[in-house]
């Protein structure tokens, strides 16, 4: 069985929250496993969150596969964007910034 629509948000403000990010994504994989739960790798994009002016280089996986990055995604409807620049969508920028700080 696999697990479907979950959203992982970390601030990565420094090469410790990268490692950490690594760790979470491992312990995630393991605790699916725990409950019969698998993530498809295949199926998975991730998306860095960032002001317009910082850009990261960060490799993703789930079992050791790597994990396709992505500059849009919708989630729950909402197109996102790297820096939430979606400008008609203001009261949803403003409550992803109040739950996902961006920092600039």
């Amino acid at each position: 069985m696999y697990a479907d629509d979950l959203a992982y948000v970390k601030p990565l403000v420094d090469d410790q929250a990268k490692a950490q990010l690594h760790e979470d994504m491992w312990l995630l994989t393991k605790k699916y496993g725990e409950i019969c739960l698998s993530l498809n790798s295949k199926k998975s994009k991730f998306m860095l969150l960032h002001s317009s002016h910082k850009t990261f280089d960060l490799a993703v996986s789930i079992y050791e596969e790597e994990i396709e990055r992505v500059d849009q995604f919708r989630y729950l409807g909402i197109d996102l964007d790297p820096a939430l620049q979606d400008g008609s969508k203001i009261g949803t920028k403003t409550r992803l910034h109040k739950a996902v700080p961006v920092n600039d």
